[in-house]
C-alpha cells in the first residue's frame, strides 16, 4: 500500500509513492516537530483513508476523508 498525506486545512494533499531513507546521513540541528494526527488516530479512518487512495485513486475521495475549511482543487 502506498501512503497519503492528509492536510489539516485542505484534506488529501500528495501521496508517497517512495522514500528515501539515508541511515548515516545526520543533521543533529534540524528541529523535530510532530505531525498533527488529523485522524486522531481513528484506525477506521487510517484504513478508510489507505482503502481510497489506493483501490479508488482515480475518483479523488481520499481527499475528503476529513472535513475542510476549504479545497485546493476542484
Amino acid at each position: 500500500m502506498m501512503g497519503v498525506c492528509l492536510h489539516p486545512k485542505y484534506g488529501g494533499w500528495f501521496a508517497l509513492r517512495s522514500v528515501l531513507v539515508f541511515k548515516t546521513l545526520k543533521y543533529p540541528l534540524l528541529p523535530r516537530i510532530s505531525p498533527i494526527d488529523v485522524l486522531n488516530g481513528d484506525e477506521s479512518l487510517v484504513v478508510d483513508v489507505l482503502k481510497r487512495f489506493n483501490d479508488c485513486w482515480e475518483d479523488n475521495s481520499y481527499r475528503n476523508v476529513i472535513p475542510v475549511a476549504e479545497t485546493y482543487s476542484s
